[in-house]
């Protein structure tokens, strides 16, 4: 009996963790949608009644004294519903049933509609509560938008960071660190040969999952820091490595023994990347990219999938991390290499110059 109690509290205990989270998403995206409606609200009545930031104060007074409890009625956060209800059209949210429903006669119907309905209506009508909770802008907090709004600058740049927080499930902190390390500008452009040794579509996934350039701020060590000394400092703060190299990576090793020929060699740092399905190298260098470390690389690779692959696993890849690297020598090393291999550089920063926080212990609940 007390195997079976045990079993069915333990189910019960996951089903109200489930519930909870459930509950914070829907006041999660009930607020947005109340945030879109009014800044929806803003954008009609500054188009055809001429509004102006006289009245948005006016707004944000009346607001505030008729619904005291809640803190989120500012000046400055209602402009910034304004900017969300405006960069997030009626268009871009809706269902795209109800995008091809509209297409006709969207831009002479929408501009009628909102000039003839009376001002309830106009908050109702663009779009209902399903179709919005069915969005992706339903999934991140409203800080999250905020950081979004203040810091990217085209709608594509926007999106991807959009979807990378959904799936990595960032923190407004971690998506204002990725943002300021150019995350999408890098995707993708970092020296490599997957299209030549990777099928379709895990090359493309390859290019996607690593950057040009990493950040270490979190290590304190300063330029001088030799190899084995970057790897320890890594490892001992193995949780913010992981996410400053992204989703999917599990820790293996550190120096991982290889048997070739009767002899040893140690991989400086092995991974597993699940959604790639592979093993990963990563070896570390002090020093500006040289030809021969793809080649040694490369070496470790073949042994890899001959000693460590099965053979329902992808083929593993490798990433240099150097300090610096010539792309044209390091594309030109690559260009013959049968395994892919990827370069990539990394910078130290000392503890006195770090300027984001990682990882919060409390998280982020705003």
């Amino acid at each position: 009996m007390n195997k079976e109690y045990s079993k069915s509290i333990a189910s019960l205990k996951e089903h109200v963790r489930l519930s909870q989270q459930q509950a914070v998403l829907s006041v999660n995206t009930r607020l947005l949608f109340l945030y879109w409606e009014i800044g929806h609200f803003i954008n009609v009545q500054k188009k055809h009644q001429g509004w102006g930031t006289e009245v948005i104060k006016q707004i944000s007074k009346d607001l505030t004294t008729e619904f005291p409890e809640i803190k989120g009625f500012s000046v400055r956060n209602l402009n910034y519903m304004a900017k969300f209800a405006d960069i997030y059209s009626v268009r871009k949210v809706q269902p795209p049933v109800a995008q091809i429903e509209n297409v006709r006669t969207e831009e002479e119907e929408e501009e009628e509609k909102e000039i003839m309905q009376p001002v309830v209506a106009q908050i109702n009508t663009p779009l209902d509560w399903s179709g919005f909770a069915n969005t992706h802008l339903a999934k991140i907090s409203w800080s999250h938008h905020i950081v979004l709004m203040d810091k990217t600058t085209s709608e594509e740049e926007r999106n991807y960071y959009l979807q990378r927080t959904i799936a990595e499930g960032w923190s407004k902190r971690v998506l204002a660190h990725k943002i300021e390390q150019k995350l999408y500008e890098s995707q993708g452009s970092l020296p490599n040969n997957f299209d030549d040794t990777l099928p379709e579509p895990q090359s493309e996934l390859a290019k996607q999952t690593l950057k040009d350039n990493y950040l270490f701020d979190f290590l304190g060590l300063g330029d001088e820091a030799l190899e084995r000394d970057v790897e320890n400092a890594l490892l001992k703060q193995i949780t913010k490595f992981l996410l400053e190299m992204g989703q999917g990576f599990a820790f293996m090793g550190q120096q991982y023994h290889m048997e070739v020929g009767g002899q040893d060699y140690y991989l400086d740092l092995l991974f597993y990347h699940t959604q790639l399905n592979c093993y990963f190298i990563i070896e570390l260098k002090i020093d500006d990219f040289k030809p021969e470390y793809a080649g040694k690389l490369n070496f470790y690779l073949n042994a890899a999938d001959d000693l460590l692959k099965q053979e329902y696993q992808n083929p593993t890849i490798g990433l240099l991390l150097c300090k610096t690297a010539n792309k044209v020598i390091a594309e030109y090393s690559l260009k013959y290499n049968n395994k892919p291999i990827g370069v990539a550089t990394y910078q130290l920063l000392p503890k006195e110059e770090k300027f984001v926080e990682l990882l919060s212990k409390k998280g982020d609940h705003e």
